[in-house]
């Protein structure tokens, strides 16, 4: 039977709204090893002499908390009452309505699908007025049959799968990420790269990563606009280190703060689109109208220094815990051309997020962290510290992989958390 698939669902492994289900907790509460699970369910579509469509082939694995070939196979057997009357009684679930929606679109263009769906619907019609029951399942079925993997297999706990969302490969998201994998020798980390913060939150909301770096503000931001998601992303979180707001400036360009930008002539370089640094922007103009009049850019980091460079008009901005590998490159290449400023907008940290937190903290960046980029503005005498806010790197896991793995490598995880936030503060402070 087959275990790949050409399309990944953004539900399939998406749970949470099945918590009072009678047939999700029958199988949840029931577990076994993926090898039994996958063993269990060939042995019962073999023993029908049902063979997968091909054109379910072209489709998800799951739909909601069910496995895929539960309805394929009903399909193939609706004119029997014991089977269509899956599609009665579920007809208001999710993940059944993602499945009627995935063959709809299958069969747009395979006429084999089309009738099968139509049989199938004039067979279900025949049941109007029966009480749904959500525990129904066909006679011989078990729900360790009928449930996707993710709800009744339990992986290997001795060598877990993880995949964690990192942000770009010369930051400290991505040095974090490599430090957990060698504190994680027993697991098999996978560091997915990303443009930042916001990127990382969508991946894990639609699953497709079980871990996530994020700044504070970039989190308070994304709740508010996503409120829906609380649930997935409150809760499992650590704090690792802070990090600092930076504004880059041409050294010709005169300017020692923030509050000397003038809209009418510089262009604010924001980073990639939905990253921290853009967040930490639009956490800006919400503080302060008067930043949300200048001209921002997206670009990569490399490109926002190689403009300011060049530009007394171009300033860029960029969040990070200190000793950032691009700006030790940036001291190196451009130290000559190019300034960190004070960011001298302290009463920023008087606000507050929905949930009563600060979202700044004032911070300073410590003399000589990047000394040819310090290098011209004096925070005291004979001293190149530059006052600035800051914001904390957050870790956040999902707690998919933690109901997946169990609590010993959930214990595992945490001791390697807490060991490579001892080895990162070490580069980047506290």
């Amino acid at each position: 039977m087959p275990r790949g698939f050409s399309r990944t669902s953004n539900t399939a492994a998406n749970t949470s709204t099945y918590r009072n289900n009678p047939v999700y907790n029958r199988g949840a509460q029931n577990r076994t090893s993926y090898d039994n699970y996958y063993a269990g369910r060939d042995r019962y579509y073999g023993g029908m002499g049902w063979g997968y469509p091909r054109y379910a082939y072209m489709s998800y694995p799951s739909f909601g908390m069910w496995d895929a070939m539960i309805w394929w196979s009903i399909l193939d057997r609706s004119r029997d009452r014991h089977y269509y009357s899956m599609a009665h009684h579920h007809a208001q679930d999710p993940g059944y309505q993602e499945w009627r929606r995935e063959a709809k679109r299958l069969a747009e263009d395979n006429e084999e699908l089309k009738t099968k769906l139509a049989v199938l619907d004039q067979e279900v019609a025949t049941m109007t007025g029966v009480p749904r029951d959500t525990n129904y399942l066909p006679p011989g079925v078990d729900p360790s049959v009928a449930l996707a993997a993710e709800v009744v297999a339990t992986a290997d706990p001795s060598r877990p799968l993880m995949t964690i969302g990192t942000g770009v490969t010369n930051g400290n998201y991505h040095r974090f990420g490599k430090i957990m994998q060698t504190h994680l020798p027993n697991f098999d980390v996978t560091l997915e790269p990303s443009n930042g913060s916001e990127n990382n939150l969508n991946s894990l909301v639609e699953n497709q990563v079980d871990a996530v770096l994020v700044q504070s503000d970039m989190l308070n931001a994304y709740l508010r606009k996503h409120p829906e998601t609380e649930a997935q992303l409150v809760g499992l979180q650590s704090t690792l280190y802070t990090e600092y707001v930076q504004l880059l400036v041409n050294k010709d360009s005169g300017i020692e703060a923030i509050t000397e930008l003038d809209s009418n002539i510089h262009i604010v370089y924001v980073g990639p689109r939905g990253s921290g640094t853009h967040s930490a922007w639009e956490g800006f103009v919400l503080q302060d109208p008067k930043y949300g009049e200048f001209t921002t850019r997206y670009a990569s980091y490399e490109e926002a220094l190689n403009q300011v460079s060049g530009s007394n008009s171009a300033v860029m901005l960029f969040v990070a815990g200190l000793n950032s590998p691009l700006l030790q490159e940036a001291n190196d290449k451009y130290g000559h051309k190019v300034n960190i400023v004070t960011i001298d907008e302290q009463h920023f940290s008087t606000s507050v997020d929905q949930f009563g937190n600060t979202i700044y903290d004032v911070a300073t960046i410590p003399d000589d962290t990047y000394p040819n980029l310090q290098v011209g503005w004096l925070f005291g005498f004979g001293d190149n510290s530059l006052e600035t806010l800051s914001v904390d790197a957050v870790l956040i896991l999902s707690k998919r992989w933690v109901d997946t793995y169990g609590s010993k490598p959930m214990t595992r995880f945490e001791d390697a958390l807490w060991r490579s936030i001892d080895d990162i503060k070490l580069i980047v402070g506290k």
